[in-house]
């Protein structure tokens, strides 16, 4: 993520919430599945922080 600008994320926003359930599911697939999430997936969080358009 080299030269990444991610933006503090406020809290009870869209944004929290989503990034939140994201930490959750990432944690679920790590530790029951042993997987990462999909491209796709990480590709959003990273838009998310960024707050780009989703």
């Amino acid at each position: 993520m080299t030269g990444t600008v991610l933006q503090p994320i406020r809290p009870g926003t869209a944004s929290t919430r989503a990034l939140l359930q994201h930490r959750a599911c990432v944690s679920v697939l790590r530790s029951d599945l042993g997987v990462d999430p999909s491209p796709g997936t990480q590709g959003l969080h990273l838009r998310i922080r960024r707050h780009e358009a989703v």
